[in-house]
Parts: C-alpha cells; structure tokens; sequence
C-alpha cells in the first residue's frame, strides 16, 4: 500500500527493540515489496535523558542511508518510538 502511494519513496521505520522483536520479521518479509526501500532502526524503550543522544543517531542514520525529504519515517508502537520517530522527522533536512 505504502509503495502504490509512495511509488519513489524508500522508507524507514523507527520502532523500540521490544516491538521489533515482535514484529520486526513479519515486516522484514514484506521489504521486497516495498521495493527493497526499508529500512529499520531501534531505539532503546525507556525514557532517558540521552534523547539528544538519540535523535543524532537517528538523523546519522538517515542521513547515511542517503534519504531525501520525499522518502517516509514511520513510527511503529508508541510512546518513546513516536516520540522519537515524530522529532526526527521535523529535524531531518529542514535547514535546505
């Protein structure tokens, strides 16, 4: 569905590492239809005081996967995930 809607878009998934050890294979397994355009990065579950920690990994890890302001941060679960998933997304390539 992603893909039909997003047809030059890759795409990356922000998820805490409970939640990807729940579900992380079965979206794994869907990567090829995706175009082979996901990509997966965990963060820790509790809150801390490392969220600027945080947030500067996640956007070296955008920008080394080379993702433009068209490809899509999803957020899968909630709370610190959504968090972190929502603030990386404002930050990420506003300054161009």
């Amino acid at each position: 569905m992603l893909k039909a809607s997003y047809p030059k878009s890759r795409f990356a998934v922000i998820t805490d590492e409970n939640i990807y050890g729940i579900y992380g294979r079965k979206i794994k397994s869907r990567d090829g239809s995706c175009g082979g355009g996901l990509r997966y990065f965990t963060v820790a579950r509790a809150r801390s005081r490392r969220a600027w920690q945080r947030l500067r990994k996640n956007l070296s890890r955008l920008a080394q996967a080379g993702f433009l302001r068209s490809d899509l941060i999803i957020a899968l679960g909630g709370g610190v995930s959504r968090r972190s998933c929502g603030v990386t997304a404002a930050c990420y390539l506003r300054w161009r």
